[in-house]
């Protein structure tokens, strides 16, 4: 199964080629620093400078760029913006090094002509790394450093270039082919990479976040309420005597009955950063950011009636029907405080819940660390 999330790829991939652009950087200074050693003897010693200079500026301007976006959160910033960033630097880099065909092409020195081609080659076979998972920007890079080169052979009297100054579209084509199959490979891998992530988070039955998926956004939502000083919201649900349920339905059908319970729960969530998850047997929990008490418990009771109003049969339950027993919390975290705290006040509102009759809601009254923050 490939995931059908281009943005995710993306970010993914330019994250890749952020990683890589320090390669970029060294084989391209160290072929540059060699390249002017060996000419130095035959040609212009400031033009050597000069060109050596612009070659270090642009690598160094790339590794910035590539740098200040590393991160996959920053690249997900600008959607569809990074082409405006990275292929102008990218032409840039390919300029600098297609101009030494042109500026320090040696004159009737066969030896040193043909190690400047070598090294522009070596150069651009260097970057292929880098340039994996952007193989369009790789394309954008050959072009510039061998465009230049391509010129300067056919405008030579000697045969011999005009014949290399054939092949170089040959070669630099082998190396785009090469960068495009390494590319397909890499977001394979990626597309399957997020696939088994996924497979990982998500309950088998229900198709929703497991438990091990709650607890790292529960961590995650909690040190950020804790930066942000917003309230942070848990509810806990049981199903009302669920065991009853399977002895008389059995266990085909409470499998269903959890599955519908689960798809009514997550339609009854309207905001993108809340969550449900499967807590285990027939518990779920709901995460809800930014979420103070008086919310939490409308939400609470709309998704208490929503089950109940689906109706589904339940012989062993008060009203004929299933329902849910719900118990919640609200925090505003600090960073030393424990997210286990909130969970255990939101289970004990759920114990007071189900020994107060089931199908009811009890929320927990404020805790320590939100009665101080609105206090102070």
């Amino acid at each position: 199964m490939i995931i059908n999330d281009p943005h995710q790829l993306t970010t993914h991939q330019l994250a890749q080629f952020n990683r890589q652009a320090g390669i970029g950087l060294l084989v391209s200074v160290v072929n540059a620093v060699v390249l002017v050693t060996f000419l130095w003897t035959v040609t212009d010693h400031m033009r050597l400078s000069v060109w050596l200079g612009a070659v270090a500026l642009t690598s160094l301007l790339r590794l910035y760029i590539a740098h200040s976006h590393a991160k996959p959160e920053r690249i997900m910033l600008m959607p569809g913006h990074w082409a405006s960033i990275h292929f102008p630097v990218t032409v840039l880099v390919g300029l600098a090094w297609g101009s030494a065909a042109l500026f320090l092409f040696p004159v009737g020195a066969l030896p040193q002509q043909m190690f400047l081609i070598f090294m522009t080659g070596a150069t651009a076979t260097g970057a292929l790394p880098m340039y994996i998972a952007l193989p369009t920007a790789y394309g954008v890079y050959l072009l510039c450093i061998f465009g230049p080169l391509m010129a300067r052979l056919f405008l030579d009297d000697e045969q011999v270039f005009h014949v290399m100054a054939v092949m170089l579209p040959v070669f630099a084509g082998s190396l785009w082919i090469t960068a495009r199959s390494m590319h397909l490979s890499l977001m394979e891998s990626l597309s399957l990479h997020f696939n088994f992530q996924n497979l990982a988070s998500l309950d088998g039955l229900t198709q929703i976040p497991n438990r091990r998926h709650f607890d790292v956004a529960l961590t995650n939502e909690w040190n950020r309420a804790a930066r942000a000083g917003m309230p942070l919201s848990v509810i806990l649900i049981d199903v009302d005597k669920f065991k009853v349920y399977n002895d008389t339905y059995g266990h085909q059908a409470g499998d269903v009955c959890l599955q519908r319970v689960a798809r009514t729960l997550s339609d009854n969530l309207r905001r993108a950063g809340d969550m449900v998850a499967r807590y285990g047997g027939e518990e779920f929990v709901l995460l809800l950011h930014q979420t103070p008490r008086d919310e939490g418990v409308v939400l609470a009771e709309r998704l208490r009636v929503a089950v109940e109003n689906m109706g589904i049969e339940h012989v062993g339950s008060e009203g004929g029907v299933v329902t849910i027993s719900v118990g919640g919390a609200t925090i505003i975290p600090v960073p030393q405080g424990q997210e286990s705290a909130l969970l255990r006040a939101a289970d004990d509102s759920l114990y007071q819940a189900k020994r107060t009759g089931r199908n009811c809601v009890v929320w927990a009254a404020a805790l320590r660390d939100e009665k101080r923050q609105s206090t102070d």
